[in-house]
C-alpha cells in the first residue's frame, strides 16, 4: 500500500562535496530525500567522516542528477521537531538496519546559498 509519507517523499542520488579543517576536498554519492519540497540527506552508516565535516564546515557542494556542475549549499542539522518528522517518513525496515549494523542515522537539511 502507498502511505501518505510515501507520497511525499521522493529520493535519488547525488554527489555532496565536504572540506575537511585543511580545506581537502571529499566527494561522497549520497541518496537525497526530498521530503515536502526540502532537501535532507542522511548518515545512515557507520563510514560517516562526510556528516562530520558538514557538521564542522556546513559550507558544502552539491551536483545534483541531470547536472554538469556543484552549487554551493548549506548543510543544517537536523533537530527536534524536524528530526521527528524526517524519521517518520524516511525510515528503514528491520532487515536494512540489521544488515548494516544497527547504525545511529543522523540527518542534514541541505539549503541552497549564494556562491
Amino acid at each position: 500500500t502507498i502511505t501518505i509519507a510515501k507520497l511525499r517523499k521522493h529520493s535519488e542520488n547525488i554527489i555532496l562535496s565536504t572540506f575537511n579543517d585543511d580545506g581537502e576536498r571529499h566527494e561522497r554519492v549520497v541518496r537525497l530525500e526530498t521530503i515536502d519540497g526540502i532537501s535532507y540527506v542522511a548518515a545512515n552508516h557507520w563510514p560517516r567522516a562526510w556528516y562530520h565535516q558538514a557538521l564542522n564546515n556546513p559550507n558544502v557542494e552539491v551536483k545534483m542528477p541531470g547536472t554538469g556542475s556543484f552549487e554551493p549549499y548549506e548543510a543544517v542539522n537536523v533537530v527536534g521537531e524536524e528530526d521527528a518528522y524526517v524519521r517518520e517518513i524516511y525510515s528503514f525496515g528491520f532487515n536494512f538496519r540489521f544488515r548494516t549494523g544497527f547504525p545511529p542515522r543522523y540527518f542534514l537539511r541541505l539549503e541552497p546559498r549564494r556562491a
